[in-house]
This record gives C-alpha cells, structure tokens and sequence, in this order.
C-alpha cells in the first residue's frame, strides 16, 4: 500500500479513537490541551498559517453549531499547506460527533489566544495591564479589537470605546513608576500611554470610492478622541490596515495633524515595510513632517 494511502488510513483510525473518547472527561481534557498549543505554536512560526487562523478567529463568534464551525476551518484552510496533526482535526469532524470535538478544539484555541493576546475587557483592567508592563520596562500601545464596521452606529460605538480606552488610560499613566529610558528619545519627551486606532472602523464606507464621505465622517468622530489624547498625555498610532487604504489612511492621518487644535497631539502611523512602494511613502511623510512642533512618528511593520 503508499506511504500516503497508509497515512490516511491511519489518521481515520485515529479520528475515530478521538471521536469515540470525547466523552470521557481525561481523554477531552488531553486532547484539547494538545491540540490548542499545537496550533498556537504552529501560528506563531507559520504566517501564512497564522493568518488564516486569525480569520477564522475573527468569525468565531459568529459561528453558532459544531458544524458551522468545522466547515468555516475548511474553507478558510482549504488549498493551504498544513501539517498532519490539522489534517487529522478535520478529519476527525467526519467521524461520529467529530464536529463536536473539532469545535471544543477550535473554541479552546480560540480562548487560549486570547489570553494570550487580549490583556483585558474593560478600560481599567487594560490600564492595569498596560501598567504593569510598563512597570517591568515594556512600553505597549493598546489596540481595541472588533475593526469591521457596517453601520455609522457601530463606528460611533468603536469611538465611544477609544474614548473611554484614552480616559483610563491617562488617568493612570501618571502614576506608573518613572522610566526613563522609556520616557524620552532623541527629540524630547514621549507619553507613557498609547493607544492604536483602525481607520476603517471609523466609517462604514472607508474606501477609496467613498473617500470624501469617509475622511469627513472619520474626521469627525476621531477629533473629539485626539482632542482628549493629547490632554491627558497619551500618544495615538494610526494604524495601517489592508493596502486598499493606504492613501486614505495617509490622507486622514495628514489632515487631522494639519488642524492647529491638535498641534500639540503626539501621534504616528504605521508602515507596511515590505511594500514597494514604503520607501516613497516614507521619504513624503518625512518631507511633509518637517518643521511640524511635534515630530509624527512612523512604526515600520513587516
């Protein structure tokens, strides 16, 4: 028999073994220990893999039933090159009640990412975090999740959500422990706190073919949230998202620093360096930065 035909065999023997033990409290524990750490560890050395995977992340919450689950992890993964032990997972979704077990796997990786990746819910246990890194000599800038916007509701929510994020945040980066390595670079003086904001969460319609509508909707609802960053001391990072809005989001960022009441705002934006065209991009900031009171920083990206 192949080598590849006696492999599948194998897998579906196992697949159904896995199935067969789901209901056995030891054996679920084991399994879904196992096989969450190994996609996690995939993740973080595959980022072909690791993408993917934080698609499906992004769409778990929305997926109701064991079998709406397993059948967005094949769409998402189909034609993309795996290892053995992801190949077994999906397959084990064809064995009785394989769907179950596949989902309990893929709903307890989910939950072990985000604990590693989501350092809080609220925002006062995000500035507790925040400060707690601080303290140990790491300086963070806070990404708020959930950027996909579909409605002007649900872009004035996400502001709501950065204001009430810029709010703890600078109330409690006073009181943080003095780091002065972290708190100065060659220019002068840099906020303790720092917050990253998603343009496209801004507008529903951020696209280059809505542009006008978008930049002054977006401007709109993000000045009250710069106003108050730059009060309180807390820096703001434009972040750059899909390449499709990269103008825009350099058209935005340009025009709310141009505005004399958000002079004295320290904020900066985010460079896909792998780009082409990244060079160009950054010699214009460059050009246009000069003179500016408070230089905007850049973050290069891969």
């Amino acid at each position: 028999m192949a080598a590849d035909a006696v492999r599948q065999r194998e897998i579906a023997e196992l697949a159904h073994q896995l199935a067969g033990l789901g209901g056995r409290r030891g054996a679920r524990v084991f399994a879904l220990t196992w096989w969450s750490d190994h996609l996690l560890s995939r993740a973080m050395r595959d980022p072909a893999f690791r993408a993917h995977l934080f698609r499906f992340v992004d769409a778990y919450p929305s997926l109701g039933q064991p079998r709406s689950v397993v059948e967005h992890l094949r769409g998402e993964f189909q034609g993309l090159s795996v290892p053995w032990w992801f190949r077994l997972g999906l397959a084990t979704a064809g064995a009785p009640g394989g769907d179950r077990v596949t989902a309990a796997v893929a709903g307890r990786a989910v939950d072990r990412m985000a604990r590693q990746f989501v350092i809080g819910t609220e925002p006062g246990e995000v500035a507790g975090a925040a400060g707690r890194l601080w303290a140990g000599g790491t300086a963070v800038t806070v990404d708020l999740l959930g950027e996909h916007t579909f409605s002007a509701a649900e872009a004035s929510r996400y502001a709501a959500r950065l204001t009430a994020l810029v709010e703890a945040l600078g109330a409690a980066a006073p009181a943080w422990v003095a780091q002065t390595h972290l708190e100065r670079d060659d220019i002068g003086p840099v906020p303790r706190a720092s917050v990253s904001v998603k343009t496209s969460a801004l507008s529903p319609a951020f696209a280059p073919l809505t542009a006008g509508p978008a930049l002054a909707a977006a401007e709109e609802l993000l000045v009250p949230v710069l106003s108050r960053a730059a009060d309180l001391g807390v820096s703001v990072w434009f972040d750059m998202e899909r390449y499709e809005e990269k103008v825009l989001t350099q058209q935005l960022f340009r025009r709310l620093m141009e505005r004399p009441d958000l002079e004295h705002l320290h904020a900066g934006i985010v460079l896909q360096a792998y780009l082409r065209d990244a060079e160009d991009d950054l010699a214009a900031l460059a050009r246009w930065a000069e003179g500016r009171r408070i230089p905007p920083g850049v973050r290069l990206v891969k």
